[in-house]
């Protein structure tokens, strides 16, 4: 099971890919780092984005091929549907300005999945619930884990934000796929989870809920593993 989700984990560690540095991907990279060591350090998520917004504003404003607004990268995303994976709902408001981009909102990656289905699925904020073999890899739960109060910050939560964003854009939804989907890539969830997934009428609601429960009862655990 493990090796099966390997590919998935991977994109957590670099959902951008090995692109150019000043291109649409490039930036998603870039914030992608700086939001770890903001919350390895400071715990001060706007300075990072921040900075990504006024280098994507000035991206969109220029356009063209070179920007590489709808460009692919190695997992074949394009920077809306990586924007969408991360949770960078400030990322895929401006990219949404374009003209091509909101072309192509429905566009899928290598896995068959949408920016719609990836801000659905909201990884970052539940991916616990998804493995709970997760907790095995540092490499993998410790960015997401001190990233965690980004997620959960604002008066709307970044997944929850940038689904609608893209669904006031025109995007595409298919709320029975996207749990199709999800169940298929996910095998390694608790049967409470499971139950979860399939009674919920909003897959999302129900992954951001797992998420809290699942992260707060290894912390709990982990606690009381130290007394």
């Amino acid at each position: 099971m493990l090796l099966r989700l390997l590919p998935f984990l991977a994109l957590l560690v670099s959902a951008s890919g090995a692109v150019a540095q000043e291109t649409a991907h490039g930036i998603l990279n870039s914030l992608r780092q700086d939001m770890y060591v903001a919350g390895e350090t400071s715990g001060n998520f706007s300075i990072p984005i921040a900075k990504a917004r006024e280098r994507m504003t000035a991206l969109v404003q220029r356009g063209g091929d070179a920007a590489g607004l709808t460009a692919r990268n190695n997992n074949g995303m394009t920077p809306l549907i990586a924007a969408a994976f991360m949770g960078y709902a400030e990322m895929a408001e401006i990219l949404l300005q374009d003209t091509a981009v909101r072309a192509a909102i429905d566009e899928t990656d290598n896995d068959q999945r949408s920016a719609w289905t990836y801000s659905t699925f909201t990884f970052r904020q539940s991916l616990w619930a998804c493995s709970l073999r997760v907790f095995d890899n540092p490499f993998t739960w410790v960015p997401a884990m001190v990233t965690q109060p980004y997620y959960l910050s604002g008066d709307e939560m970044p997944y929850v934000k940038t689904r609608k964003l893209l669904e006031v854009a025109g995007a595409r939804t298919d709320m029975a796929a996207a749990r199709q989907q999800w169940l298929a890539l996910c095998k390694d969830h608790a049967p409470e989870t499971a139950k979860a997934i399939e009674a919920t009428g909003d897959l999302q609601t129900a992954l951001i809920t797992e998420g809290q429960r699942i992260l707060l009862e290894r912390m709990q655990a982990q606690k009381q593993q130290k007394q």
